[in-house]
């Protein structure tokens, strides 16, 4: 028994990977690395690389999540060479999305080179929403 619930528990999980695992074409961070591609949250916002970056909160359990990535895998592709694209999965990662008073899923967070940082919490973006704020925040249009 204990190894048929052992077993039944190796399959539930490769099963669900790909809503658990981070998107695609984009960089995971965690409250260790966000400090070394974005910055300290623990001191005055100073973005810390010469291209401009879109983070992307999310959870593997929330709905518009499910949505939201597949639109967001399928652009980062198109703009890798001109911005740099991070993810933070929302349970695990509290203290990032507290920096940025993230509390709606999913949330973007677009660091332009100048201090205007900008977010959008809670709604989906379609591909052509994304495009748009690209050009309009980043002045970067495809």
């Amino acid at each position: 028994m204990k190894r048929l619930l052992t077993l039944a528990f190796v399959i539930t999980m490769f099963l669900g990977c790909g809503s658990i695992n981070s998107p695609i074409n984009m960089t995971p961070l965690d409250t260790l690395n966000f400090k070394e591609y974005v910055f300290d949250t623990d001191t005055v916002f100073e973005y810390k690389k010469d291209v401009p970056a879109v983070i992307y909160f999310y959870s593997p359990r929330v709905k518009n999540c499910e949505k939201q990535t597949p639109e967001l895998e399928q652009i980062t592709g198109l703009y890798s060479n001109a911005i740099n694209f991070y993810c933070v999965n929302y349970e695990e990662n509290i203290k990032i999305a507290e920096a940025f008073k993230i509390k709606k899923l999913p949330a973007f967070v677009f660091v332009p080179l100048n201090p205007n940082i900008q977010t959008v919490s809670g709604a989906v973006l379609s591909y052509h929403d994304l495009e748009k704020a690209f050009d309009d925040i980043f002045g970067i249009n495809k």
